[in-house]
């Protein structure tokens, strides 16, 4: 079993080691990589998007995800339809790398 921690609250930040990846983009790049590995394809995945309560508080506080989050355009600026979306890119990936190995 695998499980993998994406911090949805950090999508206002870059990476500390490059200031020009913004840190929740590295972790869909991570999943994405991590869901292709032949070596892992056996493995169940368990996926947590945590720092909930950090991404409620940059909301609520007025901070807008479509500003650093481009795709997300105009949908609502709360914590549950972020979340959402983050959700869905995630099982997106997942569900795509599965399809190819068929």
């Amino acid at each position: 079993m695998l499980i993998f921690l994406a911090p949805v609250s950090a999508f206002d930040q870059n990476l500390a080691e490059d200031a020009s990846v913004n840190r929740l983009w590295d972790s869909f790049l991570i999943w994405r990589t991590v869901c292709s590995s032949k070596l892992l394809r056996d493995v169940s995945f368990i996926l947590l998007l945590n720092k909930y309560d950090i991404l409620d508080a940059k909301l609520k506080a007025g901070m807008q995800f479509a500003a650093y989050v481009t795709s997300y355009k105009t949908r609502e600026n709360n914590t549950e339809a972020v979340l959402q979306c983050a959700w869905h890119v995630f099982l997106g990936t997942m569900r795509q790398v599965f399809l190819t190995w068929r």
